[in-house]
């Protein structure tokens, strides 16, 4: 399945685990609200069992693996950009879940001297439920590999009594397993062996046995949570309509899918449902809970009209998370082409007409640069700008911004800028001033702290969008803006960063922040009586990673560094500040029950990509940096090496002088852009942005509500 697809049926499976529901207790949110649940089980690590729907690269490492498919493109083309041993274009549902949970993707248990933290990865593609020779007893070859469920539940005894025996249990109640989806190769290559469904189906309860006696042996292992997904509905895959393709229209449902393939997968989910209860009767300290894979695909196929996909054709559409950039020409203005991006489609199904944009540098497009002196600056010259635009647009970056991608992910233009004479606001406005403070300039004044940039801070921002909706729609805005998005922020971060740039204590600079939070909450509330009723209100980043603080900041005492090299004082002031931000957020939907208003978590996206980096790699060809009337947006893995070095920058360990700021003379800049989060060392790659905008959609887009909540 590809990519976005496998992450909204996703959401109905998490949506239906009553785990969540012990985890989070009566606060438990609407079914398709977010990704960010299961992070309040607090696993430390996934243990996953299965054949190819979890495989994140066992088959590929045994003997022969290599030469399957899935150790070769197109697989992992629209995600990793390279074949890791999934068998999609990218990511998993097992990824999805891990992501879900705050932690890395798991790693295969094959894979040497990987990092097996926060779990392993014990799946292989084409494994059976039964063993091996169990099958061949009844004439059906295992076609793939011999790592059954039996071999997969060895591995993980070996593994775990290397790793905490006798006392397994302790460490378990923070693990999640998930054993399956298994049992579907059985099935398959029975049938393929040409085995009348009948005949099948007489297999389906020894196959379903050896998967409770596989839950036996890993509550042995001391697993305590514990999830067992069923099959999907195989008569609506190409593969079986394309092999039992007949005339009968009678062997069809209402949405030409197989009945009795279906029924064969319903007959096994149903057994397996009574094996589940019947051990949870035995284990009644467990808990065990079934993966409705079989509904969650049905709810997908139903309302896939909601996702831009034809029913027909659903398990054939790629839609991409985070995909390979796409050719796309220069001087396009305010229209894109057809073949933009590969990606970013899932905002669509909110039907945004308009997108308008309160902040700071992170997603200004042009407006510091239209300010008296603002051209001067270095985000008025090149090299800003050289990865997308190919010349200075104002943007604080080598190409595009977060604001960017989330117009291309809701159809719509990229935003001109408020200050820019004559531009098309059709499709919205973006206010963002780079420099601006989320207080006024005369009251950090008064704490002894001066703006450096721009006096355009965020109560100047929201005078300049009174102003023009008094002109497009006032009295009636509201009205209009009911197809709009609002994005207040992120803004606040410069307050801070102008106070400690001075001199300030954290401890003093810590005091402003509930003053700079209330700031922001104002702004949303003067933002909610122009008429908006979806706003998305981000947080701050980690400050304490960026390559600028890490070189301000540097010190020589081990201490005041986390285990990813970050400063602990300054990510515990983003942490608190993002704490209190989202505090103000509950207190403005309690009192304006009519909007909806979203935390944007721009803190735990960086963090995502920081913590998995290493998957982003490319082995495509060099296609070149520049070309005359094409661009071709590279993406060719992150440089692990230069995870905390500014692109455009000089000198010290993270390539950042204040002194010789990126685009000041004789400033070298990095030959490929995307290998590098930090651009300037304060501002992001184009790259970085990408990926960090994916996970932002991808979080706030069930909250939204944009589409059918119901589920079959």
């Amino acid at each position: 399945m590809a990519t976005t697809r496998v992450r909204l049926f996703l959401v109905v499976v998490i949506g239906s685990f009553s785990l969540i529901r012990a985890c989070m207790g009566s606060s438990f949110p609407p079914l398709l609200r977010t990704f960010t649940t299961l992070k309040s089980c607090k696993f430390d690590q996934i243990y996953q069992l299965g054949d190819s729907i979890s495989d994140t690269g066992n088959l590929i490492l045994e003997p022969k693996g290599g030469a399957t498919p899935f150790a070769s493109l197109p697989y992992g083309e629209s995600f990793f950009e390279n074949a890791t041993g999934r068998c999609s274009d990218g990511m998993l549902m097992i990824d999805y879940i891990a992501m879900a949970s705050g932690l890395p993707l798991l790693y295969p248990y094959k894979k040497e001297n990987a990092n097996f933290r926060h779990g392993v990865n014990f799946a292989v593609a084409g494994a059976t439920a039964l063993p091996v020779d169990i099958l061949a007893n009844r004439n059906i070859p295992s076609l793939v590999t011999n790592s059954s469920l039996n071999v997969q539940l060895d591995w993980m005894s070996t593994y775990f009594n290397s790793l905490c025996q006798p006392d397994c249990a302790e460490k378990h109640r923070s693990s999640l397993f998930m054993v399956g989806e298994i049992g579907g190769n059985d099935i398959n290559y029975a049938l393929a062996e040409g085995k009348p469904i009948k005949e099948v189906r007489i297999m389906v309860p020894v196959i379903v046995r050896a998967i409770k006696d596989a839950v036996l042996k890993v509550i042995h292992n001391g697993a305590i949570r514990i999830v067992v997904p069923g099959n999907f509905p195989i008569g609506c895959l190409p593969v079986y309509l394309t092999l039992f393709r007949t005339n009968n229209s009678s062997a069809y449902d209402e949405h030409s899918c197989l009945k009795e393939l279906n029924s064969l997968s319903i007959y096994h989910n149903e057994l397996l449902q009574l094996a589940i209860k019947e051990l949870k009767q035995e284990n009644p300290n467990a808990t065990i809970l079934y993966g409705n894979y079989y509904s969650a695909f049905q709810w997908l196929y139903r309302n896939a009209q909601y996702f831009e996909m034809a029913p027909t054709r659903v398990c054939l559409f790629l839609v991409v998370v985070i995909g390979s950039f796409y050719l796309i020409r220069t001087g396009m203005g305010s229209s894109f082409p057809p073949l933009l991006l590969r990606t970013f489609s899932t905002l669509k199904s909110c039907n945004f007409d308009q997108i308008y944009q309160l902040g700071d540098s992170i997603s200004d497009t042009g407006n510091l640069i239209l300010e008296p002196g603002g051209a001067a600056t270095p985000f008025g010259s090149l090299p800003y700008g050289e990865s997308f635009f190919r010349n200075a647009t104002g943007r604080c970056s080598d190409g595009m911004l977060m604001i960017d991608y989330i117009a291309i992910a809701s159809g719509l233009p990229l935003l001109n800028p408020y200050k820019k004479v004559d531009a098309d606001f059709r499709h919205g406005v973006n206010f963002a001033v780079a420099g601006a403070t989320a207080l006024p300039v005369d009251v950090l004044a008064n704490w002894n702290t001066r703006t450096s940039a721009t006096n355009s801070s965020l109560n100047i921002q929201l005078d300049w969008m009174s102003t023009y909706f008094n002109s497009l729609c006032h009295p009636d805005c509201a009205e209009k803006h009911r197809s709009s998005l609002f994005l207040v922020g992120e803004i606040g971060g410069n307050d801070i960063n102008y106070a400690l740039l001075q001199g300030k204590p954290i401890e003093e600079v810590r005091n402003m922040v509930p003053v700079i939070v209330r700031a922001i909450k104002d702004a949303v509330l003067r933002v909610i009586h122009n008429g908006a009723i979806r706003i998305v209100v981000p947080g701050n980043f980690p400050i304490g990673c960026l390559p600028a603080s890490l070189t301000l900041f540097q010190t020589n005492n081990s201490s005041a560094y986390d285990q990813h090299n970050c400063l602990n004082e300054l990510n515990n002031l983003s942490i608190y500040q993002n704490e209190l931000l989202q505090l103000a957020i509950k207190e403005l939907k309690q009192q304006n029950p009519n909007t909806m208003i979203l935390y944007g978590d721009y803190y735990n996206a960086f963090q995502w990509l920081y913590h998995n980096a290493q998957y982003f790699v490319n082995h495509a060809a060099n296609l070149g940096r520049r070309y005359s009337s094409l661009i071709f947006l590279r993406f060719t893995g992150f440089d692990m090496e230069s995870l905390q070095k500014g692109c455009c920058g000089t000198g010290g360990d993270y390539n950042f002088d204040l002194a010789k700021f990126c685009g000041s003379p004789g400033v070298p800049v990095c030959n490929d852009p995307s290998q590098r989060l930090s651009w300037d060392g304060v501002h992001f790659t184009q790259a970085a942005y990408k990926v960090m905008a994916s996970w932002l959609i991808n979080d706030i887009l069930p909250q939204l509500q944009c589409f059918q909540s119901s589920v079959y």
